[in-house]
């Protein structure tokens, strides 16, 4: 891969804190309510007919905003390409206008990919607890972030998790990774995840292995499942 392809990768994953297109700001406003309703949803112990009331307001609403692209029509059609930013920003951890994503916010940081979070009601398993294959997807993310972070792009093929504590909802956590070991095709990773005001007790542990992908051959991939649906 060539240094310019490296750094646009790079640059995939710097989503802006504000943003001036004025569907994309809605976009985000619009996430961050919801992600307050879905809060309610799983929260609020009041009236029924206060929560029938909400439903019936939602339902209105989501009658009023119609359905367009996905992704993948996205993909197909050159938008995605056009406005690469924009689709990162809608991913399922990451992404400030997506309103299941807590949002995580992943730094560099002398070679280690960082994420402080608190991760919501809606990641629950276990009272109180976050849900394991939820805390995986994270592990996930942050793997992600460190093989983009090394100017490469690939497909997660291998990732295992290590439980040692409870992973806790809305309490600060911090995941982190690090490049363990490079080869022609392939980075393996090791991350972990603790509390922030207890770094030295490690809740979680992850392994990864990442299949490197050029450019060229991820955009095939990608056609093939547009030309499928």
């Amino acid at each position: 891969m060539s240094d310019d392809q490296a750094n646009r990768m790079r640059r995939f994953w710097d989503l802006p804190d504000e943003v001036d297109d004025p569907l994309w700001a809605a976009r985000r406003r619009l996430s961050r309510a919801t992600r307050g309703l879905m809060e309610a949803c799983l929260r609020y112990d009041g009236e029924a007919a206060a929560m029938d009331a909400a439903a019936a307001q939602v339902e209105a609403l989501v009658a009023d905003l119609p359905l367009g692209p996905s992704a993948l029509d996205a993909f197909r059609a050159g938008a995605y390409f056009e406005r690469p930013l924009e689709y990162t920003d809608r991913s399922v951890l990451m992404g400030h206008s997506n309103p299941f994503a807590p949002p995580m916010e992943p730094t560099f940081e002398e070679g280690i990919s960082v994420c402080e979070l608190v991760l919501p009601e809606r990641f629950v398993g276990a009272p109180g607890m976050a849900h394991g294959g939820l805390v995986a997807a994270c592990f996930d993310q942050i793997c992600g972030h460190r093989v983009a972070m090394a100017g490469a792009g690939g497909f997660t093929t291998r990732l295992t998790i290590t439980y040692r504590r409870p992973v806790p909802v809305h309490v600060p956590v911090r995941f982190t990774c690090e490049l363990v070991e490079e080869r022609p095709n392939t980075l393996r990773l090791a991350a972990s995840c603790a509390r922030v005001a207890h770094a030295d007790e490690t809740l979680a542990e992850a392994r990864a292995t990442f299949v490197l992908i050029p450019p060229d051959k991820a955009r095939a991939l990608i056609s093939g499942l547009a030309q499928q649906s």
